[in-house]
């Protein structure tokens, strides 16, 4: 795994793939993807890597019609909504 600075920030990243000009980078933290300028990445130490990825691969597996799910998610929000 490498590390990139944008913008004076740092994320960690895994790298699936690199050339000589360009990197294709998988934020782990946050789980989007990027394409950016190999000249842009350096290591940090390993100590960086301790901590595990907050992003973790999920999906919504599809229980029924769009409708009966929006339905589903405002009666599960006015029931916490009331709770508090």
């Amino acid at each position: 795994m490498q590390i990139i600075a944008i913008v004076e920030c740092v994320y960690r990243v895994w790298i699936s793939t690199t050339s000589a000009t360009e990197s294709h980078i998988h934020h782990i933290d946050f789980g989007n993807q990027q394409t950016v300028l190999t000249r842009n990445l350096f290591e940090l130490p390993a100590y960086v890597w301790d901590i595990p990825p907050a992003a973790v691969p999920c999906r919504l597996v599809r229980t029924g019609t769009w409708t009966s799910l929006v339905v589903l998610s405002n009666k599960l929000l006015q029931s916490v909504a009331t709770d508090v």
